[in-house]
Formats: C-alpha cells, sequence, structure tokens
C-alpha cells in the first residue's frame, strides 16, 4: 500500500486503480501489472557461487552444525543473495537461474545442472541436522 514518501498523485491513482478493479478490463490489468514489473525486474546479472562441496561433506562428516552461516550449501546462497539485495532472485523468465553455480575440484560447468543440484542441496539442509534452521515437529 502506498503512503509516506509517495505523493498524492501516485496515492491518488492507487486509490483510484484499486476502487474501480472490477471495472477494469484484465488486458488493462496486465499491462499496468507488467509495466510495475518491468520496474522492479534485477539490473543485476548472474552471480556465480563458488561451492567446495568436498569441504561440506568433510564437515558434515565431523558431525559440525553451520549455526553461523557459513558454510553449507544454503548459507553460501543466502549469504551472497544478502550480498546482492536478493536482487539476484527476481528473474524476469521461469527458465532463468538466479545464480550460476560452480562446484570447486568436481570440474562443473553450469548449463542448469549445478544450479539445480544446488537447490536440492539447500532442500536437504533444511531437513538435515547440519542447519539448525527449522524446528522438525510431529505434524
Amino acid at each position: 500500500m502506498l503512503g509516506r514518501g509517495h505523493s498524492s498523485t501516485e496515492v491518488s491513482l492507487y486509490h483510484t486503480f484499486v476502487n474501480s478493479k472490477d471495472l477494469i478490463f484484465q488486458i488493462v490489468k496486465k499491462m499496468y501489472l507488467n509495466m510495475i514489473y518491468k520496474t522492479l525486474k534485477s539490473q543485476v546479472g548472474q552471480p556465480e557461487i563458488k561451492y567446495d562441496r568436498i569441504a561440506m561433506q568433510e564437515k558434515k562428516e565431523r558431525e559440525l552444525v553451520d549455526h553461523n552461516a557459513e558454510w553449507t550449501v544454503f548459507a553460501k546462497t543466502m549469504n551472497m543473495c544478502k550480498n546482492k539485495d536478493y536482487a539476484c532472485l527476481r528473474v524476469d523468465k521461469s527458465n532463468k537461474s538466479a545464480w550460476k553455480a560452480k562446484f570447486l575440484g568436481e570440474g562443473s560447468i553450469d548449463e542448469g545442472g549445478p544450479y539445480r543440484e544446488t537447490i536440492s542441496n539447500i532442500c536437504d539442509e533444511l531437513h538435515s541436522q547440519y542447519l539448525p534452521l527449522l524446528i522438525p515437529t510431529q505434524n
């Protein structure tokens, strides 16, 4: 919702749009929303994140826990996104990846596979003992 920091014209336009949203044709709504979306689109390219999964696995074998978000795939990805103000997550196409993944010592070339693998690793870590972010419950 608009408010502080916006001109009265912007606020008035917003309220007019909200109050008459049932009267506006679908195509007009879509054009308006696309115009807003284009202003929000990321101007940042795909950053490359280097993952040392061999070192990560060694830490997991020693049963270390990443309390400080430093060494897991989730932590490295989150820290990079945070440093880029999460702009890399605002991609304009669903088939475009938010970052390029490089696995050190594994000879990976990111044509989509390593990126998808990092997503799988993040999901696994969220359910693991190595990343105490979520609290397991019975239901």
